[in-house]
């Protein structure tokens, strides 16, 4: 059973505006993993509608190279799970708390 996209699309806490245009028109995902450190460790989520918003927000000054902080635009308490989690496992605890989702 697969859960999860076999591909990867990871933000930064700070990231300059061309890449988040380029992953939002190269992307379908509803959500988004914010990471930071060497080790891209996950700080957080960040939804493809907060996502769309911060790049309206900041794309009508047309600087592609400005860097962005999405840190405050993410979930910062996201719930997360190993990769080697039972998916029964971790579909009865999506179920239970109610979460909308999951890094697994």
């Amino acid at each position: 059973m697969e859960i999860c996209s076999k591909e990867v699309v990871i933000l930064h806490g700070r990231e300059r505006l061309g890449r988040l245009v380029q992953v939002l028109s190269k992307t379908k995902f509803h959500n988004y993993p914010v990471v930071e450190g060497h080790r891209a460790r996950v700080i957080g989520i960040l939804t493809r509608t907060k996502l769309l918003h911060v790049v309206s927000k900041y794309k009508e000054h047309h600087e592609e190279n400005k860097i962005v902080k999405l840190v405050q635009y993410a979930d910062l308490s996201p719930d997360v799970k190993h990769y080697e989690t039972l998916v029964s496992k971790a579909l009865a605890h999506f179920q239970s708390m109610g979460l909308q989702y999951i890094c697994v």
